[in-house]
Formats: C-alpha cells, structure tokens, sequence
C-alpha cells in the first residue's frame, strides 16, 4: 500500500517525519502514516537606502579681511529610508579663521567634521559655522562641503556643493 501526506491546508491526520515530509513512502498491512506540516519563514534583510545631499551658502558673498562671515551648511535626506552614520565634513579654509558654529559640540573645526548621526527621510539639519575673513583683498576663498553615510546612497551627485567668498579691499557685506 502506498500513502502520501495531503497538500497543505487538508487535514489527513497523519505526519511524517521531516525528511520523508512530501514524499511517497511504503506501508505494511495496518501500517499508519503521520503528516505534519511545518511552517519555515525566511527573513530577508533588505537593504535599506537613502539619498543624501548637501548644500553650503555664506551670508554674503564678499567680505574685507577682517570682517566676520557665516557659512550655512545644510543636510538633507530625501529618502526612502532613514540615513545612518551621516558625516559632514566642511573644514575651514585657509584665509578665514574659525569662530564658532551652532553644532553644540557636534562639529571640530579641526576636522571639519559635523556628526549628524541618524537623519529620517525628508529631514534637513543646518550648521552655522562664524568665521573670519583674513584673506588678502582680492583673494576668491572656496568652502566646500560634502556628506557621507553607512546608509546606500546611489545618488552621488548632490553629496558635495562649494561656495566662494570674495575678500574684498572696501566694500565687502560682511557683518
């Protein structure tokens, strides 16, 4: 006599032990054959992305030495998923000199490095970083700033932005 476990959702009464679950199998006279159904779940780990982009401005765009300058760096994540281990990285440049920022404590103006951490989607943290211009009149300062993360960001693109200031001898708008 020959038995097979029913399909899924029936219910026969009767089981197999795991390696023979599915499988035709062989019975004597009075022989009984137990199916048991097992539920096997995989987890997928799926890979989580984000696209982050940055952006610098300053205040004005030009400045006599001397006078004090406030770049404004901007994070943004425009998704789909949460950003982790995002890094800002804007050193200052030679020719202006670091006077604070509004980071509490997350920025060193040694590296250039603003640790943002994590950044839900659709969400922008700004940076404000005071400096001073003691560039020589005529003198064009470029600022850059760029953005990591450890999330997938496929969009390269808008990771980096720069701005210059123009050291000016008379004239600059600086504060």
């Amino acid at each position: 006599t020959t038995a097979e476990c029913p399909s899924y959702g029936e219910d026969a009464g009767i089981s197999l032990p795991a390696p023979t679950v599915g499988k035709e199998i062989t019975l004597t006279a009075g022989g009984t054959v137990n199916c048991v159904f097992m539920n096997t779940f995989v987890i997928v780990d799926e890979e989580t992305e984000a696209d982050l982009g940055v952006a610098i401005n300053i205040n004005t765009g030009s400045a006599n030495p001397g006078q004090t300058v406030i770049y404004t760096v901007q994070v943004t994540n425009s998704g789909p998923d949460t950003a982790a281990g995002v890094v800002v990285t804007s050193l200052v440049p030679a020719g202006l000199t670091y006077v604070s920022d509004d980071a509490g404590g997350d920025y060193v103006s040694g590296t250039g490095e603003w640790t943002v951490g994590s950044l839900s989607s659709g969400i922008t943290e700004t940076l404000k970083i005071t400096v001073t211009n003691n560039a020589p009149a005529g003198t064009n300062v470029q600022s850059t700033a760029s953005v990591t993360g450890t999330t997938t960001d496929d969009n390269n693109a808008n990771n980096s932005a720069n701005v210059t200031l123009v050291s000016t001898a008379g004239g600059g708008g600086g504060s």
